[in-house]
């Protein structure tokens, strides 16, 4: 499975957790997995880690959210945005293996394929907003 499509399957798992905050993120992703087994069988480790990896720090994915999008507080947002901004704020933030460029075009393209019209340009905006108030560059 390439990276584009482990990532996608992350922000399928993260738009799940979304509605079902009072479950077991552990129970979310076995079940997305179940759901999917026969293509993603093979990254099962891979998945879960990567999910819990960003499940575990979205108080401050959120937070970091809260202080660069003006005017829309977080229950506002549209869940697919939502889910894909926390894959792309963890990866520009806290995954050193994913340059800043390649984590905002996934994000993007994400955007595009699930996203409403506005969608990716919305991701962009916020996404490069974070990194400059972070001090990073794409």
């Amino acid at each position: 499975m390439t990276k584009s499509k482990l990532r996608e399957n992350v922000f399928r798992i993260l738009f799940q957790y979304e509605f079902n905050k009072d479950m077991d993120p552990k129970d979310v992703i076995d079940s997305y997995i179940e759901d999917h087994d026969d293509d993603i069988s093979e990254v099962r480790d891979a998945l879960t880690e990567r999910s819990l990896s960003v499940i575990d720090v979205l108080d401050i994915i959120d937070e970091k959210l809260e202080k660069n999008i003006s005017g829309w507080p977080l229950k506002r947002l549209g869940r697919v945005e939502f889910a894909i901004l926390r894959l792309g704020v963890y990866e520009v933030l806290m995954d050193k293996d994913v340059p800043n460029g390649v984590a905002i075009n996934e994000a993007v393209e994400l955007a595009k394929k699930y996203g409403g019209e506005e969608s990716s340009s919305f991701v962009n905006g916020v996404l490069g907003k974070i990194l400059k108030a972070e001090g990073q560059n794409e």
